[in-house]
């Protein structure tokens, strides 16, 4: 018994990926853009703020129907499961997450408490802004609970 794939229209997969951002982040706004090209399409999902880059990349990369092996300049394919059904619709989806001017002053003010050195020019700037966004929306949470 072979395995029945669905092959559907990116705008397809596009909605089941705006629902499940709908479900788990309800107060965030997110943009859901297909594009289709020769040879495939993709999904692009963008918000302000909000939840870290990681958080909706555990969402939306099950929902890719590709994969790029670049040493061997190769695209395979591949389905995902939905629903208890088998699909394959977009090759790619990206995430783009931008900060609005306020909260990057937010999480820069509570970077220079936690680090003395934070200096912009480092090497290690970007890693400790991301640390110091982890730690300052664990606080956040806390003053909610």
């Amino acid at each position: 018994m072979s395995l029945q794939v669905i092959r559907e229209d990116a705008k397809e997969t596009a909605k089941k990926i705006r629902k499940e951002l709908k479900e788990k982040y309800p107060n965030i706004k997110f943009s859901v853009r297909t594009s289709k090209y020769s040879g495939g399409s993709s999904i692009s999902v963008s918000w302000i703020d909000g939840p870290m880059k990681d958080e909706i990349t555990q969402i939306t990369d099950k929902f890719e129907g590709a994969d790029f092996d670049g040493y061997n300049d190769l695209q395979t394919y591949k389905t995902y499961e939905y629903k208890g059904k088998y699909y394959n619709g977009a090759d790619y989806v990206f995430a783009y997450r931008t900060l609005s001017d306020e909260y990057r002053i937010q999480i820069k003010k509570h970077a220079l408490s936690m680090f003395e050195d934070l200096n912009i020019n480092d090497h290690t700037y970007n890693i400790k802004f991301i640390e110091a966004e982890k730690d300052l929306r664990n606080k956040l949470k806390g003053e909610r609970a």
